[in-house]
């Protein structure tokens, strides 16, 4: 339990410090790189469920290989723009479930705002923005395939570890419906 409430509360300070850094345009590829570094501190000292091992290594391997393929600046920003978005969605959920491992008092209305801005935050960056920079707009795809040297087993890479990560957000979007949709029939 004690390990939960470490997780969460580094979680949710990392989600805060990454999605402000974005927000403000500052030091971008920096907290890309602190990600990273994290994601792969965070598989070796928390037990993790196997959906968040399959996250953490996709977002590791598909980082590393951007990084080997030496993308312009203005590239390597805008692909860590693009994955840190997804991160707004976690401080809600690490908000959440600190209150829920901390037993911390407070109203149901609280309780349903965090739980809504997790969800609203959740859909909005890791399905709706996800999918419209990276697989509709093919923006990042269509520039590392363009402007830099890959071969086809990159391209391979690329397209499952974009589309794997898309298609696990829907599993994850799957979960959360079918936890809204039990409490709503109680």
């Amino acid at each position: 339990m004690k390990l939960e409430i470490l997780d969460d509360s580094i979680s949710f300070c990392i989600s805060i410090f990454s999605v402000l850094c974005t927000s403000l345009n500052w030091k971008i590829i920096e907290v890309g790189q602190f990600l990273f570094c994290y994601f792969i501190l965070d598989l070796i000292v928390f037990k993790k469920r196997t959906d968040i091992i399959i996250h953490h290594l996709i977002a590791i391997l598909t980082y590393y290989k951007i990084y080997l393929l030496n993308l312009s600046k203005i590239d390597f920003t805008n692909f860590c723009k693009i994955m840190i978005l997804l991160e707004v969605s976690s401080i809600f959920l690490c908000i959440k479930n600190i209150i829920k491992n901390y037993n911390i008092i407070c109203s149901n209305l609280t309780k349903n705002i965090i739980n809504s801005l997790f969800v609203t935050t959740f859909i909005y960056f890791r399905i709706y923005n996800y999918y419209y920079c990276l697989l509709y707009k093919n923006q990042l795809f269509d520039t590392i395939i363009n402007n830099y040297s890959v071969g086809y087993f990159d391209k391979c890479f690329f397209y499952c570890s974009f589309y794997g990560f898309y298609l696990l957000n829907l599993y994850w979007t799957t979960l959360i419906f079918k936890k809204i949709y039990k409490m709503l029939i109680k």
